[in-house]
C-alpha cells in the first residue's frame, strides 16, 4: 500500500520557513527526489541506503513528490508507514531556528502528528 503523506509548515519566522523550502529545493536542484539525500539526514554507507538507515531516519521509503510554496506544504508517497522519523528530524532542524515554530503531518490513512515544542505529537492519540 502506498501512502501519501504531507509536512505543512504552519508557523514560525521567515528565517524557518526559509530552511523548510530549502531542504527540499535542494534535493532537486541535485536531480533527487529520495529523502534519504535530504541535506538533514546522515550520509549513508554503501552504494544505497539500506533498510536499517530507512527505519532510523526516514521512516518509510519516502519520495517526494511536490513542494507547494503557496501554502509551505510538501507532499510525499511513502510505502506503508508514515515518514515519522524524518519528520522528527526536520522538526529539530527547524526548531533550531525558530523554537517556536509548528509543523504538522498528515497521512492518507487519518493519521495527524504536530511538530510543536520540540515533540511530536500523535492528535489521534489526543482524541481517544
Amino acid at each position: 500500500m502506498i501512502l501519501s503523506n504531507t509536512i505543512r509548515f504552519h508557523r514560525g519566522t521567515d528565517s524557518a520557513r526559509d530552511r523548510f523550502i530549502a531542504i527540499f529545493e535542494s534535493m532537486f536542484d541535485d536531480g533527487h527526489d529520495d529523502l534519504s539525500y535530504a541535506s538533514i539526514v546522515p550520509d549513508w554507507n554503501g552504494e544505497i541506503p539500506d533498510a536499517e538507515f530507512y527505519d532510523k531516519y526516514i521512516g518509510a521509503r519516502g519520495t517526494v513528490v511536490a513542494v507547494d510554496l503557496r501554502t509551505n506544504s510538501v507532499h510525499f508517497s511513502s510505502d506503508h508507514d508514515p515518514i515519522l522519523n524524518f519528520f522528527t528530524l526536520l522538526g529539530n532542524q527547524i526548531a533550531d531556528i525558530d523554537e517556536n515554530a509548528v509543523l504538522t503531518l498528515s497521512t492518507s490513512n487519518e493519521d495527524n502528528y504536530l511538530y510543536i515544542d520540540s515533540e511530536v505529537v500523535n492528535l489521534r492519540n489526543q482524541n481517544a
